[in-house]
């Protein structure tokens, strides 16, 4: 009976160890696999820069860890992973997003018709198919999917413009 008792107390320190054993040798805090690149480039529509806000994806293909970064008011992007440049390599799918619907955070509540005409979303006057809810792109780039667009990150320094067009 005794050593059955001590066996049973065994498995269970095994058991939960095994865990704490899995975390140390398994995972890499960045998610890579220790060979990254860093990518930059310009994002356009119709060679156009998109509104300030839009955001570019990407979503490593086999891994699924995504990586993105605002997109500047010239359309130029370095993309982001954690907060930092370091991408790992292999093949992304890209999608593009426009700017957040939440207006309301850049409305200024001491101008209590422009706060009211973004809370109703109606929007700040002259933001056209934004304040319509409408991308102010293809909606084919909303999805990584129905964009079909793929990059293969390097190892180093690597350049992805993209400039979307209507139906292509």
């Amino acid at each position: 009976m005794r050593y059955f008792t001590t066996s049973i107390w065994k498995c269970l320190v095994v058991l939960a160890l095994s865990p704490c054993l899995l975390a140390l040798v398994g995972c890499d805090s960045s998610g890579s696999a220790g060979r990254t690149g860093a990518v930059k480039g310009k994002v356009t529509y119709n060679a156009q820069a998109l509104p300030a806000g839009c955001t570019i994806v990407f979503v490593h293909e086999e891994k699924a860890i995504p990586a993105s970064t605002a997109i500047a008011a010239d359309g130029s992007y370095t993309l982001l992973m954690n907060g930092k440049p370091e991408i790992p390599v292999g093949t992304y799918k890209i999608s593009v997003s426009p700017p957040a619907k939440d207006a309301a955070a850049a409305a200024d509540p001491s101008n209590p018709e422009a706060y009211k005409a973004v809370m109703m979303g109606k929007g700040p006057k002259g933001q056209g198919a934004a304040a319509e809810g409408k991308p102010p792109f293809p909606q084919k780039y909303l999805s990584a999917e129905t964009s079909k667009l793929t990059f293969t990150v390097k190892e180093g320094s690597n350049t992805y413009d993209l400039d979307m067009k209507d139906g292509t």
